[in-house]
């Protein structure tokens, strides 16, 4: 028996562990996160197909699950046994002079990793690819691309709800590409005229589509005893709805008491809804209610208390999500517009589930009052992966004009620009917002 072991430990110092590689892998990829500039993603990476593993002690390698962004390698993992869920050991492959084992051989059928990437800054898209490189066994494989849209200097929406020649609710769009100088659309909607007291508005990608979809919110005097959300649809350029729902938060007061936003919080793919109670809540903080999009409002995600006190039912604060720190939480960013000598901008950690900030500063812009004469928004004017802060002004020199506050810190402009839109009122009858 000791003659055998010999025998067969001589032959396998003769033969090389390589072999012609037989078997066939394949490799897909799907993305988990929301991309953007200088953003964090996870690619989601199987590779299926008999290949080979690095298992535990002494094993022959297995190959090497890689990622790229446009052709360039950005991160790689060895496909190895804490990541596969089907592992066969096939036994010894190498013995040593006396007949012991000294390397084995690992197989799996699913290597199934998670792999963090850093989307590049300055470009309107990314692709991202993953590869298996193969091994001594089988085959190397390459997944299909997937291309992210990491986004274009966002496009201004003026909503329009009453005083409309359509005798609707209109939507007016002004081209980020022009800056800011032609409208790209005038549409009426399926949305009758609205009372602003009672409706509010935001935007977002409710289904997925690439199309930003305008929410119009209606606080009170509905057909249900809550809040309602009307999803208009834009693919048809906001003519048919996607949805009309009734949502679990109870009717609330009109005008400014209550503001909304929609953001994914739970990071399923849809948004969902952020009800901002500025005033008047149990805690004694300004607080902030998400109710879930998959299901139509209807579940709460979270009530949270954020640091601020009660802001008052003016328009001196307002609220927006923004993802402001590079994971994939949205984050609240609160814009203080009398509350010094400048307009101050409290970022609120949506990590901390709101509890506590991760920047307060002072901005290069005057305070700015506690009307609507000034408004708001938050995204990437530059595409350099820092979320810079809109201020539109409804009355400027020149009618409505848009102002950027350069990312993060806000200490400079980088956008100066005069639109077709002529002078608002000062009031919140009229939405203006800033895509996301």
């Amino acid at each position: 028996m000791h003659l055998r072991k010999l025998t067969v430990a001589l032959l396998t110092a003769l033969l090389p562990l390589s072999a012609l590689a037989d078997s066939t892998t394949g490799t897909s990829l799907s993305i988990v996160g929301t991309p953007g500039p200088g953003r964090q993603i996870s690619a989601h990476v199987v590779v299926t197909g008999k290949h080979l593993v690095t298992g535990p002690g002494h094993t022959v390698v297995g190959g090497t699950v890689q990622v790229s962004v446009n052709g360039v390698l950005t991160a790689q993992v060895a496909a190895a046994w804490p990541f596969n869920s089907n592992l066969t050991d096939s036994g010894c492959v190498q013995f040593d002079q006396y007949g012991g084992c000294i390397r084995t051989k690992y197989i799996s059928s699913n290597t199934d990793v998670t792999i963090p990437v850093t989307l590049p800054t300055g470009m309107a898209n990314a692709q991202v690819t993953a590869r298996y490189t193969g091994d001594t066994d089988s085959h190397s494989s390459d997944s299909a691309p997937v291309t992210l849209a990491l986004g274009k200097s966002p496009d201004l929406y003026w909503i329009k709800p009453v005083g409309t020649g359509t005798g609707t609710t209109e939507v007016h769009i002004l081209d980020a590409a022009s800056n800011y100088s032609t409208f790209k659309l005038h549409t009426g909607t399926a949305l009758h005229e609205a009372n602003p007291d009672q409706w509010a508005f935001a935007i977002g990608d409710a289904n997925g589509d690439g199309k930003t979809d305008v929410y119009a919110i209606s606080r009170y005097g509905n057909g249900t005893p809550n809040v309602e959300v009307h999803v208009l649809d834009g693919a048809t350029n906001y003519s048919t709805y996607l949805g009309n729902y009734s949502t679990a938060l109870p009717s609330v007061d009109g005008g400014l008491a209550w503001t909304f936003d929609v953001a994914d919080f739970n990071q399923d793919g849809v948004p969902d809804l952020y009800a901002f109670r500025k005033s008047g809540g149990g805690s004694g903080h300004t607080e902030v209610h998400i109710y879930s999009g998959k299901d139509g409002f209807q579940t709460v995600l979270g009530h949270f208390v954020m640091p601020m006190p009660p802001v008052g039912i003016d328009d001196s604060w307002e609220f927006h999500t923004a993802y402001m720190d590079g994971d994939n939480i949205p984050d609240v960013v609160a814009v203080a517009k009398q509350n010094g000598a400048t307009t101050e901008v409290h970022v609120v950690s949506g990590s901390s589930n709101y509890g506590s900030y991760s920047l307060e500063t002072t901005t290069a812009l005057a305070a700015t009052g506690t009307s609507s004469l000034w408004v708001f928004g938050v995204n990437d004017y530059e595409r350099d992966g820092f979320n810079d802060l809109f201020a539109i002004t409804k009355s400027g020199a020149n009618g409505l004009e848009v102002h950027a506050l350069r990312g993060p810190m806000f200490q400079e402009f980088n956008l100066h620009a005069t639109t077709p839109i002529e002078a608002l009122p000062s009031d919140a009858s009229q939405t203006i917002l800033i895509n996301k």
